[in-house]
């Protein structure tokens, strides 16, 4: 067996093998590994030219930002920032465009999914602080545009790149593929969510679960809100939810640590942010929630002017603007030594000791950065 420590878990490596004998382990507590059965490896090295870490990826330099949000009341509602992704999903519906974006299965694992009614909008709306599984979704992306059918996907950049470079080594035309990317930053691995919800929710892991999973809910900024049947049975604040305390204390995969995609250039068309305009720079401060948005293709460009007309209100915004108002577009997630630390801690005294721990070593961390700042 062989491992690769740079993964971000895309599955691109496992969808174009020809053998099939890739297998991606996305249950590890500190980073994805790559696992090839060399007994059956004819060493073609697709996994590498297809990999977003180590192929070659071809970035956009943005052609123009915008400060942008929805005009339908009832996306803006439901939605995180600014509702574009929701706009998107819409326009798709209304047009016959396939639009691919995440929703939690009953299992509680985020997929990548077509996204074909009303329900499943409500659903794909809002931030997903979780890792976004594309099992299938490379070769069902490429069935469709080999059919001529038109797709818009929304995704994670390295999700976007894995895509990309699958569909150009099929030789599948891309022409009528539109990738939105969201700028990331960085996910907790996903063994600690499942752990987290089947310790404090209690639900069982099936097909019955009829509700959702919000992280930014109006009145539960960054913290757990879970549904069922349209109640809330969990419901706790940034501060007190384990999982969420992880996420903010930075506690993301290592490949996120070094992550490629963190920077002005974009892989995708389009890309999405929450907005971190200053209220003084804002040109419309009467709408408190709205997303930044770079458009990076005259392919991306066609679509906004698109959803321009009825769909969303945008004001024009500087790309150096927006890129100066998040680290992310600026360079990747600090690596904190806390791996090594955190495991032993956990396996010594528990998870809610080291979580607290990580909790309380990060807030100091981030008042030294605010200082500095100063």
């Amino acid at each position: 067996m062989e491992k690769n420590n740079i993964c971000s878990g895309c599955r691109a490596c496992e969808a174009i093998c020809p053998k099939e004998c890739i297998k991606i382990n996305v249950s590890g507590r500190k980073e994805f590994t790559k696992i090839i059965k060399k007994e059956e490896c004819i060493n073609c090295h697709l996994c590498e030219r297809v990999c977003p870490h180590t192929a070659h990826i071809d970035l956009k330099e943005p052609l123009k930002g915008f400060n942008a949000y929805a005009l339908r009341s009832s996306v803006i509602r439901r939605s995180s920032s600014g509702g574009i992704a929701s706009s998107m999903y819409e326009y798709c519906m209304e047009n016959s465009i396939t639009g691919i974006g995440v929703l939690f299965d009953g299992n509680f694992n985020l997929n990548y999914t077509a996204i074909k009614n009303e329900k499943q909008m409500r659903k794909a709306a809002g931030s997903k602080y979780v890792y976004s599984d594309m099992n299938g979704m490379h070769s069902l992306v490429a069935s469709k545009l080999c059919n001529g059918e038109k797709i818009l996907f929304i995704g994670l950049p390295c999700h976007v790149a894995g895509l990309l470079n699958y569909c150009r080594l099929k030789n599948v035309d891309t022409e009528n593929l539109i990738t939105v990317d969201l700028v990331c930053h960085g996910v907790v691995m996903p063994i600690y969510f499942t752990e987290h919800l089947r310790k404090v929710v209690g639900l069982q892991m099936d097909t019955d679960f009829e509700g959702n999973i919000l992280f930014r809910a109006k009145r539960n900024p960054y913290g757990l809100t879970v549904t069922n049947k349209s109640a809330v049975i969990y419901d706790k604040s940034r501060c007190e939810d384990e999982y969420m305390k992880m996420y903010i204390a930075g506690m993301c995969a290592k490949s996120c640590c070094q992550c490629r995609f963190a920077q002005m250039d974009r892989i995708g068309d389009i890309t999405i942010k929450d907005r971190s305009t200053p209220c003084e720079k804002r040109k419309d401060y009467r709408v408190a929630n709205q997303s930044s948005v770079l458009i990076n293709s005259l392919k991306g460009m066609k679509l906004w002017d698109c959803l321009r007309e009825g769909k969303i209100k945008a004001e024009e915004y500087g790309v150096k603007d927006i890129v100066s108002e998040d680290e992310r577009l600026q360079f990747p997630s600090p690596m904190l030594n806390k791996y090594d630390w955190f495991g032993k801690i956990e396996k010594y005294f528990g998870h809610s000791m080291a979580v607290n721990i990580l909790w309380y070593l990060s807030g100091i961390v981030q008042n030294c950065r605010k200082k500095k700042r100063r």
